[in-house]
């Protein structure tokens, strides 16, 4: 075994690791030792791939990956490291924005340490680089949209090739326009009611 792929991803999105090497055969018994503790059994894809089940108790960050015929490792080659990342969705402000785009909105994960990872957003099918990113926030600036409506929401940690979706959709809004303001004015200590028309 010389590498994995993917090497980082969520779980929601990225379900298994393939790992690569050389001159596998399909045998009964092989199995991937997650973490150092999580057996799961492995899918012979063909003699230089074998799929493994991400399990789903792994916690986030740098998670080791070995593979086994009955108790014995044969894992021989540098480690094999997957970075696991949480992506679900703690909240998004705000929720709605213009059509014609421009808002910036800010998203927070339940994992705050996996805010670097996201590379991107996804408004709908328009793909767009993260901007900054804080404490468990990622912020993007919302692009245009076509018409008023909903649209899904997601964040991607591989360059927009897979998403974790929030379960919130986006809100898209025509901006307001006025053609009147009753009265025009007001006193310098306020109180007066404006009415927009």
């Amino acid at each position: 075994v010389h590498s994995i792929s993917p090497t980082k991803g969520s779980i929601d999105v990225t379900p298994n690791i393939v790992l690569n090497g050389a001159k596998f055969q399909d045998v009964a018994n092989l199995s991937c030792l997650f973490a150092h503790q999580y057996w799961v059994p492995s899918s012979f894809i063909d003699s230089s791939k074998i799929e493994c089940p991400i399990p789903r108790l792994v916690r986030p960050g740098n998670i080791s990956i070995e593979l086994f015929l009955n108790s014995f490792p044969i894992s021989i080659g540098p480690p094999l490291i997957f970075f696991h990342i949480d992506l679900s969705f703690s909240s998004i402000s705000p929720m709605f924005g213009y059509v014609h785009g421009g808002t910036n909105v800010s998203i927070s994960l339940n994992d705050a340490t996996s805010e670097s990872a996201v590379t991107h957003c996804i408004f709908g099918q328009k793909l767009v680089p993260v901007i900054t990113f804080g404490t468990g926030i990622v912020v993007c600036r919302a692009p245009t949209a076509d018409i008023p409506g909903s649209v899904p929401l997601g964040v991607s940690a591989d360059d927009g090739e897979s998403f974790s979706m929030s379960p919130i959709p986006f809100e898209y809004n025509q901006p307001a326009t006025f053609t009147s303001i009753q009265p025009g004015h007001g006193p310098e200590s306020g109180g007066t009611k404006v009415m927009l028309v």
